[in-house]
């Protein structure tokens, strides 16, 4: 298992606060990639 921590920027959401969807495929390839690397794959 591995875990990302991202940061939330403001332009990322709408104006409740609430993250746009649009923004998730983002999110999960920087997961993806700092998995790979946890892995020892390049």
């Amino acid at each position: 298992m591995s875990q990302t921590e991202i940061t939330v920027r403001y332009a990322e959401t709408d104006c409740m606060g609430v993250v746009h969807h649009s923004v998730y495929p983002v999110w999960f390839e920087i997961a993806r990639t700092d998995f790979i690397k946890e892995a020892g794959m390049s």
